[in-house]
């Protein structure tokens, strides 16, 4: 089946979950035997501000509509990301309009949350050129049961809604089916893990506050902030970078040489820290947020999670099962879920079999694919388990 791929894929300078996801499967349906042609929807260097207009980011869509569209022709199906920004969907209503009239079978995958506050921000115009673009569409992906209400405004007259949760991404070796674990000890750091982009609406300076609390308390935390600084529309202005924000913040005595930053990690790097930290921690309220990949390759190696209730976390996360949830913005409450960890009233070691149980169960790459592919090739899909 000859397959037109259309999404970002990850590069030297940007690498993200959406990138991660969409290369993966990218690849997955190259080694089944699809013929696949990719348009990289962001092949320039990641200007580290997304969400926001610019005349690059302008040329970029323009190229990638050009380039899709002398493709599709010569495509059976279309599989695309959606974006949740003005420019993007004006790119994606170009190219699945473009498709229906083409006739060729079109799938959208939703790699996050935000579509309903896209949709609610458009005037009536725009709203109703979002409701006409989508129902064209054969299926509507999404990453979780929580996030199919980002698709409520159509009424259940748009496309059908298939649920594929994600599963490990590339780069993280699956680490098999573990027994044994690293067990903190009192008299041995309790090694905390913050692996995502360092945006602020992710919580990265919470957790760093939250390790503040702990310290005082005596607890001997050790935190590795692991990601490249990205600011988005979302967040407020502030008068110094978020890169001086953090360096100021980690100068306090009691932080230093407590936390540690990484930049971007992957590799044998990834791995080491995966294999080392006794807890993922992620207070995130990001507004686009789906389903975090540093969840499940957590989950993956068997590290309990300390995140928000929010959009697709609840299906990665089951509160005193395999980790505890914490409120956004509330260090104080990323501190209270910490100490749950290390000394609650789930023993720690349940946590992490429950972990990997969990991620055996929803979020192995096997799954994942054989679902996202029935979808995109329009075949009955696996029965979810």
């Amino acid at each position: 089946m000859n397959i037109l791929c259309i999404g970002s894929r990850p590069n030297r300078t940007g690498v993200s979950g959406l990138r991660l996801a969409f290369e993966l499967i990218v690849r997955h349906l190259e080694e089944v035997g699809h013929q696949v042609a990719v348009v990289d929807t962001t092949w320039r260097a990641e200007d580290h501000s997304p969400g926001r207009f610019s005349v690059g980011r302008a040329t970029e869509v323009l190229v990638a509509v050009a380039a899709a569209l002398v493709r599709m022709p010569t495509s059976d199906r279309v599989y695309l990301t959606l974006s949740t920004s003005r420019l993007g969907f004006i790119r994606d209503c170009i190219l699945i309009h473009a498709a229906s009239l083409l006739g060729r079978p079109t799938v959208a995958h939703l790699h996050g949350g935000g579509y309903r506050a896209f949709y609610e921000d458009a005037g009536p115009v725009l709203r109703r050129i979002v409701r006409a673009t989508l129902s064209r569409l054969d299926a509507l992906v999404v990453l979780g049961e929580r996030l199919r209400d980002q698709f409520d405004f159509l009424d259940g007259a748009g496309p059908a809604i298939r649920v594929v949760p994600n599963g490990l991404p590339l780069g993280v070796p699956e680490p098999g089916s573990r027994t044994a674990y690293p067990e903190p000890e009192p008299e041995t750091a309790f090694r905390l893990l913050y692996l995502s982009n360092l945006v602020p609406s992710k919580g990265y300076l919470d957790v760093v506050e939250a390790c503040e609390i702990l310290i005082a308390e005596g607890l001997p935390v050790e935190c590795h902030l692991c990601g490249a600084f990205v600011t988005t529309e979302a967040d407020a202005p502030s008068d110094e970078s978020p890169e001086t924000g953090l360096r100021r913040t980690l100068d306090r005595p009691a932080l230093q040489g407590r936390v540690f930053t990484h930049g971007t990690v992957g590799g044998e790097e990834k791995t080491a820290l995966l294999e080392s930290c006794h807890a993922l921690v992620l207070p995130t309220y990001y507004p686009w947020e789906g389903q975090p990949l540093a969840i499940i390759e957590a989950l993956a190696y068997g590290i309990p999670v300390v995140s928000t209730e929010h959009r697709g976390i609840p299906e990665q996360l089951i509160d005193g099962v395999n980790g505890y949830f914490c409120e956004p913005r509330n260090p104080a409450s990323v501190a209270a879920a910490l100490r749950r960890v290390w000394q609650g009233p789930t023993p720690y070691l349940d946590l992490r079999r429950n972990a990997r149980r969990h991620y055996e169960r929803h979020f192995t790459r096997e799954v994942h694919l054989a679902r996202l592919e029935a979808v995109i090739t329009g075949q009955p899909g696996p029965v979810p388990p």
